[in-house]
């Protein structure tokens, strides 16, 4: 089943500033659950392994919010297909 992840990341860039995101306090399993639903533990994952990716690394380049939903629909797309 090939699922359209992009609604789902624009909503959490949203609704979380995804910059910002893990200073939010906002981002907990309930909240996503309650949020989106059956796909809430996949999200959580992969934006949870982009965030300690992107501290590790330092970087200083600067990403846009289309960086950021670009990057997060190819790693839902990634981890969903190696679940399957």
């Amino acid at each position: 089943m090939v699922t359209n992840y992009a609604p789902l990341i624009g909503r959490v860039a949203k609704l979380y500033s995804l910059p910002e995101i893990g200073a939010s306090g906002l981002w907990s399993r309930t909240n996503l659950e309650e949020e989106f639903g059956e796909n809430y533990g996949l999200v959580y994952e992969v934006v949870e392994g982009f965030l300690k990716k992107r501290r590790a690394k330092a970087s200083t380049r600067v990403w846009s919010l289309k960086d950021h939903v670009d990057y997060l629909v190819q790693e839902c797309e990634r981890v969903s297909s190696e679940r399957e």
